[in-house]
């Protein structure tokens, strides 16, 4: 299924593609990556939950127009369309059985089916629904007329099965009660080993999953299934555990109980997770005994929690069995109210702590009386923002002390309208290009955002009546950082773009435009320039890790690397748009992606986002030996062959 959201599309509820992944949309928060799923409207039912007495199905004459039997959705595992489902519709028989086939459809690309039939049908019937690799489902329905048909939303379960054997390693025992779980993409499959070791997961979709394995006194086993739909059986050997005992103190050595305490064991891609006793002490059990060092990160809301996990534990190498003793800060607590000029008290302000906006720091909304309490903020001079929808944004300061409660009462004023215009040095129209509103009073918590309409004009709502500073960056367009907006200004306010001399379109690369020159540095330190990989075939692949629908491309890139990746007229490169390098790296360790991936404006991954045209990821392009382009938005089910033609087309020999 092609996953890709791009930004005119109109969504209707039931039809969410699994996963949205829109790049650059904000809200008042500041700049956000959002990535949301659709739900599936109901959960499959027995086919054999049917009534003991079926009432005979009839045909009644025929109608001029197609009449609709029944509509609805199918919908995969993690909510988005399933695309290509046969429907079909059949009369149920004396025996309870399919009879004769009325009528039948084909699922489309978001999932939805209209089944129509030139005549109209009444009693009952059989729908059923199939596709390759998912289990057939039956659901029964009494058709009847009405000025409503029927509408069903279906969900397929897979028809894979995932058998194995858990023994112990050193001695090959079989593990008897040896829990086992398959994750897939938000989709979880349990099973229990029997007295032989031996344990079967049934109704397995297809794609890529991991299997966890943990029984008592054993280390974890993790095994990565690229393909599903291709495993076999499994024999999971599993080791004594090592066990880690965490204890958390604060500066004066006492215990702190109540920590939440996450350990990761990056090498193996295992979290382990508990809560501290009142001894301030977590034991935490299942880690392999190979484990050589943790990754930690703590968190409580009256101490200094850490926003990634920037902790490491050294795991010694000679025992099993280990202790270790970690500290934590006293934070203090900031409280007050948010009012508006009047005195009256406002409901729902976001009240952030922090220079920048960042996912990790600590905040709150105000109640119903208007009051707000951060807890966990690092003492110091600490600098709040408050934000909400009607108001301009305000920011003050207080001075927070260890342990300690800092009062803060914040009053916000009306904010006010900003309005102007992007054009190009003609004096032409841009649409589409995103104003931000960043810095204020010298700092980045703003939060502000827009985008241009038609006529190139953009309004932001709710600014402050005050000196600030916009970004404006547009498709095919030099970016302007730093323009100051002055409520004092009389002139209107306009905002001049300037073409980039290689790009003479705004609308995102299309089949058959030269590509776009771009120099990138990867990760491992190597600078690429598109311009002179001429005589290459290149695979351009934008995504991230926060993307659903990236990761789960991730199986069918590595066929296309697997297949393409050690030729010579070859090239493929990811431009990941994630966020932190950190998080970037322990996937790319993670999931053993191999080929070569550019991150960051320090290497080159916004502009070539911006050069390209990109807008939704994932988003994957071709680029010909002649530097066209040859594939815009590639399905990932296209990729291998579309890959392959171009290959044969251009092979000298």
């Amino acid at each position: 299924m092609n996953h890709r959201h791009t930004k005119g599309d109109v969504l209707r509820l039931a039809s969410l593609a699994p996963f949205l992944c829109l790049i650059g949309v904000a809200a008042q928060t500041g700049t956000l990556f959002l990535c949301a799923s659709a739900v599936a409207l109901a959960p499959p039912a027995d086919p054999s939950d049917s009534p003991e007495e079926a009432s005979p199905p009839s045909q009644v004459s025929p109608k001029d127009d197609p009449v609709v039997l029944v509509e609805g959705q199918v919908t995969n595992y993690v909510g988005g369309g399933h695309a290509g489902v046969s429907v079909t519709v059949a009369l149920k028989d004396e025996h309870g059985q399919a009879g004769q086939i009325v009528a039948s459809a084909v699922t489309d690309a978001l999932g939805d089916f209209v089944v129509k039939a030139s005549d109209r049908v009444e009693g009952d019937v059989l729908v059923k629904f199939t596709a390759p690799q998912y289990a057939e489902l039956v659901r029964e329905l009494h058709l009847e007329e009405s000025e409503y048909p029927p509408f069903l939303a279906e969900t397929l379960d897979g028809k894979h099965v995932i058998i194995g054997r858990v023994v112990d390693a050193l001695t090959d025992k079989p593990l008897s009660h040896a829990e086992v779980e398959l994750k897939a993409e938000y989709k979880e499959w349990f099973a229990t080993a029997d007295e032989e070791g031996q344990f079967t997961i049934e109704r397995v979709v297809p794609g890529s999953g991991v299997l966890v394995i943990e029984a008592d006194g054993y280390g974890r086993e993790r095994i990565e299934i690229d393909a599903l739909e291709d495993f076999g059986e499994i024999v999971a050997k599993l080791k004594p555990e090592r066990v880690v005992t965490i204890q958390i103190r604060n500066a004066a050595g006492e215990s702190i109980p109540g920590v939440i305490v996450e350990c990761l064991d990056e090498d193996q891609g295992d979290l382990s997770s508990g809560v501290t006793d009142q001894d301030g002490s977590l034991i935490l059990h299942g880690l392999r005994f190979d484990t050589r060092e943790l990754e930690v990160r703590l968190t409580h809301d009256d101490y200094v929690s850490d926003g990634e996990f920037g902790r490491f534990v050294i795991l010694p190498s000679d025992t099993r069995v280990s202790s270790h003793v970690l500290t934590m800060v006293r934070a203090g607590l900031v409280s007050g109210s948010v009012t508006n000029q009047t005195g009256q008290s406002l409901y729902g302000a976001r009240v952030m702590t922090g220079e920048v906006f960042t996912d990790d720091s600590p905040r709150d909304w105000t109640d119903y009386e208007g009051v707000y309490a951060i807890h966990g903020v690092p003492p110091g001079r600490v600098m709040l923002t408050v934000h909400l929808s009607g108001y301009a944004p305000e920011l003050k300061t207080v001075q927070v002390t260890e342990g300690k409660t800092a009062r803060l009462d914040i009053k916000l004023n009306k904010g006010v309208t900003v309005s102007g215009r992007v054009c190009n040095q003609d004096g032409e129209p841009v649409v589409g290009a995103f104003v931000d509103a960043t810095q204020w009073r010298g700092f980045e918590t703003l939060g502000l955002r827009t985008v241009t309409g038609t006529d190139g004009r953009f309004e932001i709502e709710h600014a402050p009546n005050e000196m600030f500073h916009l970004s404006v960056m547009a498709c095919g367009f030099r970016p302007l950082v730093n323009v100051k907006w002055d409520p004092a200004r009389e002139e209107p306010f306009v905002v001049t773009l300037e073409k980039r001399p290689d790009r003479s379109d705004v609308a995102g690369m299309k089949v058959g435009d030269t590509a776009p020159a771009v120099t990138v540095t990867t990760l491992d330190g190597e600078r690429i320039d598109l311009a002179n990989l001429r005589g290459k075939t290149v695979l351009l692949d934008f995504w991230a890790t926060w993307c659903g629908p990236c990761v789960a491309d991730v199986p069918q890139l590595k066929k296309v690397y697997k297949q393409f990746g050690s030729r010579k007229d070859f090239v493929m490169i990811g431009i990941s748009l994630d966020g932190d390098e950190k998080t970037l790296r322990r996937f790319l360790k993670k999931k053993q992606i191999p080929w070569p991936q550019v991150f960051g404006a320090s290497g080159g991954a916004e502009l070539a986002k911006t050069r390209f045209g990109v807008l939704g990821i994932p988003a994957v392009f071709i680029v010909d030996p002649l530097g066209k382009i040859a594939g815009a938005n590639v399905s990932i089910e296209a990729l291998l062959e579309k890959i392959k033609r171009i290959l044969e087309d251009n092979d000298p020999t």
